[in-house]
């Protein structure tokens, strides 16, 4: 299934990263066939992963999670712990854009949501990620 391209930016690789951690989605072939379990934008999420060469089972082994704050509709986000590395542990958080646009201080949100209204006028379905390093949980 992988359409892995040396060409792909890192930034989109650590993007998809994210998709793939911060969602519970799951993607397998059963009977030659492709199937999601889960919400369809989660298993979205994860066959984008796969298609570029991010295992969705191999990557969550790697950055094993320690604790979820679930997607609940008044919130508008779900947010993710992970392991640490030499960076430290890492933090996703997934949801509306301007949700995860008040948690970013390095992002102007009045430029991010213009662009996201114009994506949502085209008919498209915007998410916000955003990840924190850490050495110990905020």
């Amino acid at each position: 299934m992988a359409a892995k391209s040396p060409l792909f930016p890192t930034t989109c690789k650590k993007l998809l990263l994210a998709g793939v951690l911060c969602c519970d989605a799951t993607l397998e072939c059963k009977d030659g066939r492709w199937q999601i379990t889960g919400d369809p934008t989660e298993g979205a999420l994860v066959t984008a992963g796969e298609k570029f060469g991010i295992h969705t089972a191999n990557a969550r082994v790697r950055h094993a999670r320690l604790d979820t704050i679930p997607f609940e509709s008044a919130n508008q986000f779900m947010a993710t712990l992970h392991e640490g590395d030499a960076e430290g542990m890492k933090i996703i958080i997934k949801g509306a854009p301007e949700v995860v646009l008040k948690r970013c201080g390095n992002v102007d949100p009045d430029t991010a949501l213009r662009q996201v209204e114009a994506f949502a006028a085209e008919g498209m379905r915007v998410l916000g990620f955003a990840e924190k390093r850490s050495t110990a949980p905020d």
